[in-house]
Parts: structure tokens; sequence; C-alpha cells
């Protein structure tokens, strides 16, 4: 019995011999045609480095060409910022004539009254010294009614004139001072302005509205309004709640350094916004969350306004630097 059971485990142990025996090569080969080839890897490396740097172009590109388009339009704004002034000067200038030329006219109509009156009260006299008897009395009496007549006429005359002269006078300053104010261009916001501080590094930031609504206990509403000097840079920092901002006038480079926020584009599209640098130009804006570590730079060589909503902390400052960053 125990010869028997040998018997079939040696023949057993010979058939996986050769089963294996013909069969190890046949699936050797099949494993190394399965696996790629080092050059195969290599070329699909490449491939998708290569797609990889033609999106990057893209996006260079059509954020160069989002610039360029800003740019023009900001070159727009201020051609026609600049024709509108000269225009309002040029009208200045056509109200200084108007009233110069009104002005020489009554003056002009006066004199022109008060030698018609000269030559009549001349000739009236003249003819009273012609005269003699009855004649000479009807005469000088003539002479006197038309005297007085003419003192009235040129003292009405006088007092139009005056009476114009001051009107246009006051037409006048009224047109000018409108004129001074509309050159001047003030923005509407600044009406609003009712408290403005200078933070350390140089931004400009006004308070336009605090409110704690009864909606979010212990949460502030503000609205604020920045300006950014040219060539500023602002630190990394964070903001202990939530905070829409809008870029109102200027470029700025946003870089973000630590989280995720969003990006609202003037067009009306937005996107996810992770580390990286961002250039925001005029309408473009960001939103803001607590994790957001972000920093910004003013590399224009005018200053950027910026518009905020914000729902932070109450008691907490409006934001917090973050040192130490290495």
């Amino acid at each position: 019995m125990r010869t028997r059971t040998l018997t079939s485990l040696t023949t057993a142990l010979v058939a996986a011999t050769l089963a294996l025996t013909l069969v190890g090569p046949a699936l050797a080969q099949e494993a190394e045609a399965e696996s790629p080839a080092p050059a195969a890897v290599e070329e699909r490396q490449a491939e998708r480095e290569e797609h990889k740097a033609e999106r990057k172009a893209a996006r260079e590109e059509r954020q160069a060409e989002r610039k360029a388009e800003r740019r023009a339009a900001r070159d727009a704004a201020r051609a026609e910022r600049v024709a509108e002034r000269k225009a309002l000067r040029a009208l200045r200038v056509e109200l200084r004539e108007t009233w110069q030329t009104e002005q020489d006219v009554a003056r002009a109509d006066y004199r022109d009254a008060i030698e018609q009156a000269r030559a009549e009260l001349e000739t009236a006299r003249q003819a009273v010294r012609a005269a003699d008897g009855e004649a000479r009395d009807a005469a000088r009496a003539e002479l006197v009614e038309l005297r007085q007549r003419w003192r009235g006429e040129l003292a009405e005359l006088r007092d139009a004139w005056r009476t114009e002269r001051d009107q246009l006078r006051d037409e006048w300053r009224t047109r000018r001072q409108a004129l001074r104010d509309e050159l001047a261009q003030p923005s509407a916001i600044d009406d609003l302005f009712t408290r403005a501080a200078t933070d350390a590094s140089g931004v400009v930031r006004t308070e336009l509205g605090l409110a704690e609504p009864d909606s979010a206990p212990g949460q502030r509403l503000g609205l604020w309004h920045y300006v950014i000097p040219a060539g500023q840079e602002l630190e990394p920092h964070t903001h202990p709640g939530w905070q829409l901002a809008r870029v109102t006038d200027g470029e700025l480079e946003y870089t973000v350094l630590e989280g995720e926020g969003q990006l609202l584009r003037a067009d009306g599209t937005s996107a996810p916004m992770g580390p990286g640098t961002y250039l925001l130009g005029t309408g473009d804006g960001v939103i803001e969350n607590p994790t957001l570590v972000h920093a910004g730079a003013n590399r224009g060589a005018e200053p950027v306004t910026i518009i905020s909503a914000s729902l932070l902390a109450a008691g907490e400052p409006l934001s917090t630097l973050v040192e130490d960053r290495q």
C-alpha cells in the first residue's frame, strides 16, 4: 500500500515538472510581451510633458491676451477722460469769450445811447439859441423835456445793463464752478468716505459701513475701500472670516501661498484659485476664506483701488500677518 502511494506521488511530481517545462517558457514570453519596453514608457512620458507644456503655453497666452485687453481698456478710458477734460476746458474758454462779448455789446449800446442823447440835446440847444421871443421859450421847454426824457432813458438803460451784467456774472460763476467740479472728476464713492486710515504699509483703508447682523452672531459685516500706492507690496496675511474683493481701478499682482480661494473675472467667469500668482485687473475679484494665506503687490505706476465686503469675526483685526513662513 505504501509503495503504491509513493509511486503515485512520484508520477505526479514528474508530470508537474514536465508541465512546467513545457508551459513556463510560454508564460515568460507572454509576460515579457505584456510588460512595456522602457522606450515606450519614455515616449508616453515625453508626450505627457509635451501636452503639459502646450497647456501651460495656452494658459499663459490667454493670460497675456486678457492683460492686453485690460490695458487697452484702461488706455481707452484714460484717453476718454483726457478728451473730456480738453472739451471742458474749451467750453470754459468759450464761456469766457461769450461773457466778454456780451459785456462789450452792452457797453457799446450804452455808449451809442449816450451819443444819441448828446446829439439830440445839442440840436435842441442850437434851436434855443436860434429862436427868440415865444419861440425861444417853447424851444427851451422842449430842451428841458428832452433832457429829462434822456436822463430817464439812460438811467433805465444803465440799470438794465447792470442787471444783465450781474446776471451774466452769476451765470458765468455758476457754470465755471460746475466746470471746475466736473473737471475735478471726484469719484462717487469718495462722497461716502467718512473715516480713512493708513496702515504701516502705506495702504489707505476707508470704512464705508459696519454692521453686526442678527443672523450671524459674533460676526461683523463690513464694506471697505482700499487704495494701494504704486510699488507697494502686501505681506502674507489672512482674514478672520470671509471676504469678497473687487479691483475697481489698476492692476494687482495677487499671490496665494496656502489654501484655495475663488477667482472672479470681469467677464463673469470664475475658477478655483490655488497656490500661485494671479494678475487682477479692473473688474476682477477674489473670494477669500479664513484659511487662505495670500499676499499682493502693485507693480504699476498708478494706485490700485479695491472695494471689499467682509463677514469677519467681531473683535478681531481685519487681517493678521503670517510670519516665519519658511
